[in-house]
């Protein structure tokens, strides 16, 4: 029985390192597919042949992959398309968790850099919210530097920033930033 057990959670502990694994990969090649169709194509075949774990995190990712489908695609049609579909998926990921620093951060990059004819913003405003209250309560550790680096990079790139908020951000990138 113990044999048994012993090798039950073996598996589960192999099942989920792997998991962490896909996503950890995931997470790598992301902002190659930001810079090209080829990657962004890739990415999101290995994503859709992935299980889905956790299932907001996937999901959000996914969402982002089909943004950048949209940026990539010349075609009208499918630029909304993908848009849409990619956005939705966004929107349906953060519901599931809506305090995740780096769900939001996905949907707040993409919904900044809209095109103005196409752009709701409807969510803008609680990402930011969001991610400025992750930048305050986490400081920059092992598990946390490269969420926070990301979060200050595309927070810095907006101009409506209070300088408070500036302050916050400019503090905790230079806490990840070595000597």
């Amino acid at each position: 029985m113990q044999r048994i057990v012993l090798l039950i959670v073996t598996l589960l502990m192999n099942v989920c390192s792997t998991i962490a694994a896909d996503m950890d990969h995931i997470r790598a090649a992301f902002p190659g597919a930001v810079l090209s169709e080829k990657n962004t194509d890739r990415l999101l075949e290995q994503m859709l042949k992935m299980k889905p774990s956790p299932q907001e995190l996937h999901t959000g990712y996914l969402g982002a992959l089909y943004t950048l489908k949209a940026k990539h695609s010349v075609n009208p049609v499918s630029r909304l398309y993908y848009l849409k579909k990619g956005l939705g998926l966004m929107n349906e990921a953060v519901a599931g968790s809506p305090e995740n620093a780096e769900l939001c951060l996905l949907r707040y990059s993409a919904e900044t850099k809209i095109p103005g004819i196409l752009k709701s913003g409807e969510h803008t405003a609680s990402d930011k919210k969001v991610l400025l209250n992750y930048l305050q309560h986490n400081v920059p550790g092992k598990n946390t530097m490269q969420l926070i680096k990301a979060i200050s990079d595309v927070l810095l790139e907006q101009k409506n920033l209070l300088p408070s908020e500036k302050q916050i951000i400019v503090i905790r990138k230079n806490q990840c930033s070595p000597l």
